[in-house]
């Protein structure tokens, strides 16, 4: 594996991401470093755990994905790596990895273990078999960006076998069931489904959990309508599915499968996102999806 994935809510108008990725450059000089994204939006779980989920689905597999959204950093919550199949997760115990870990598909076909990290034996490990400059090398209540993620990843790149130097093997880690998970549309099941938005990008496009799959399209079925329910009030219906945006005129709302298979809202050249421009209450909407 000769790339490492970062992403954080660290932005990059700070030094954070840059000393990041010299810890894991350290210990791993030749490794390419693509940054996902380091504007997620600051402590949210939910939305860095949709964010990561979208990423893993596209990426080259097997991956090392470095993820740090952390307003637990300091307090009990452990540091982890997550092995799925031969891809590594490494990032803080607090939920971020949910949403991939609800996914059916991968619930059901790929091998998943959990390792907790020991930062002491991390250090350990840095100091007495990677060391190559002199750096000072604290474990901070507030950095464990730079501390104890950017070193493990940067040793998982250079050798994953020195994961048992500075792990132990774990049964359980955090999942935060108050996330919403992906719900998959099978029509042949029911005509009604129900969900919600989990997401929303720089355009203003509106993502639901909703997943349908692209062999509905491919069959030249375009008969969905969508309602927005806002406390048993319609405040939106659209009455079939669209395939792309210039299929409607500007500022027009459309519906229609993203690209990464969920049902997403749109308006043409225009933000779906700030028709209500309030998330906390765009979040609560619920989405319906009917067959007709």
């Amino acid at each position: 594996m000769g790339v490492i994935y970062l992403a954080t809510d660290f932005h990059l108008s700070d030094p954070y991401v840059a000393i990041m990725k010299s810890r894991i450059h350290l210990i791993v000089p030749d490794i390419k470093i693509i940054d996902l994204s380091h504007d997620i939006r600051n402590f949210d779980i939910e939305y860095g755990s949709w964010f990561l989920y979208y990423c893993y689905k596209n990426l080259e597999k097997p991956s090392i994905i470095c993820m740090v959204v952390d307003p637990g950093v300091g307090t009990n919550r452990k540091a982890i790596i997550v092995k799925i199949q031969k891809s590594f997760f490494i990032l803080p115990d607090n939920g971020l990895i949910s949403v991939i870990l609800k996914d059916p598909y991968i619930k059901e076909k790929d091998k998943v273990e959990y390792y907790e990290i020991l930062p002491l034996k991390l250090k350990e490990l840095y100091l007495k078999k990677i060391k190559k400059f002199e750096i000072n090398y604290e474990i901070s209540n507030t950095f464990h960006g730079r501390d104890v993620f950017a070193p493990a990843t940067g040793v998982i790149a250079r050798n994953t076998k020195y994961i048992k130097d500075f792990t132990i093997k774990i049964q359980n880690i955090f999942i935060n069931e108050n996330i919403i998970f992906p719900q998959y549309l099978d029509f042949k099941k029911q005509n009604i489904y129900k969900g919600k938005f989990v997401y929303f990008d720089h355009f203003g496009n509106l993502f639901t959990n909703l997943y349908l799959d692209n062999s509905f399209l491919e069959n030249k079925n375009d008969n969905l309508s969508l309602k927005i329910i806002e406390k048993d009030q319609i405040i939106l219906e659209l009455n079939s599915i669209s395939r792309t945006f210039g299929f409607k005129k500007r500022n027009e709302f459309l519906f229609y499968r993203g690209s990464f298979g969920f049902i997403e809202l749109a308006k043409n050249q225009n933000s779906a996102f700030k028709e209500w421009d309030d998330w906390q209450r765009i979040k609560n909407f619920d989405v319906i999806i009917e067959k007709i």
